[in-house]
């Protein structure tokens, strides 16, 4: 038998590839919302194709329409969504320069009001991803020992800054009131759900008692993203 040149193998791997001898990575798009739980199957289109194909995902959580993901092509089943494709360099680290105090917010009685003294914290969300927001360093004044207090963080995805009717970020934060300035962090996670601007706020209420909560002292509010879901 005549020794084989480096076009000839060349040659005979292409010819294997495309007869799916070997198990092949590719990336693709997931073209519609997984609908059938029962065959976990969804249409992707691979990198480099016109036409899209069937392929069989292993969990149901984040599979979704315009979604970048992993395909395995295992012979002789067929393909696999086997993982995310988006390396995502805001994965990496918080996605803009954390928002920081300007001076003390207006004091907050019996009804719910915006922290004046912090601008709220402004980024680009991604869709599919769960976020960590933190708020270090805000401290609270309060007069009258054994009120009770509530810092809430609220958000939008149009560009408008929250009100008391937009959505919580994961939970509240409730806190007694001793009759001095002390400081009351924050730190909880949520899922945007949408990829666009994304812009959080703080905001005070008096839950109990007879005094005010005053925000004040220096501080930062910012989010970081901490995986898909």
């Amino acid at each position: 038998m005549a020794n084989l040149s480096s076009d000839d193998i060349k040659e005979i791997l292409k010819a294997f590839k495309r007869r799916k001898v070997f198990w092949e990575l590719m990336i693709g798009t997931i073209l519609t919302n997984l609908s059938d739980d029962a065959t976990m199957v969804v249409s992707v289109l691979l990198d480099g194709d016109t036409q899209p194909i069937n392929a069989q995902v292993i969990n149901l959580s984040a599979w979704t329409a315009d979604a970048r993901v992993f395909i395995a092509f295992v012979p002789p089943t067929g393909y696999y969504v086997i993982g995310m494709a988006q390396p995502n360099p805001m994965l990496l680290g918080i996605p803009a320069a954390p928002s920081t105090s300007t001076g003390n917010g207006t004091p907050a009685g019996a009804t719910e009001i915006i922290d004046d003294g912090l601008p709220p914290y402004v980024f680009k969300s991604l869709a599919g991803v769960r976020y960590r927001v933190t708020l270090t360093g805000r401290s609270c004044a309060g007069g009258v020992a054994g009120d009770r207090g509530d810092l809430r963080l609220r958000y939008t995805t149009d560009g408008s800054v929250p009100t008391i009717s937009d959505t919580l970020v994961g939970n509240d934060k409730p806190f007694g009131v001793v009759p001095v300035t002390f400081e009351v962090g924050h730190n909880t996670t949520f899922v945007p759900g949408a990829a666009d601007e994304c812009t959080i706020a703080a905001f005070w209420i008096r839950l109990s008692g007879t005094g005010t909560m005053t925000p004040s002292g220096g501080c930062q509010l910012y989010a970081e993203p901490i995986g898909y879901v």
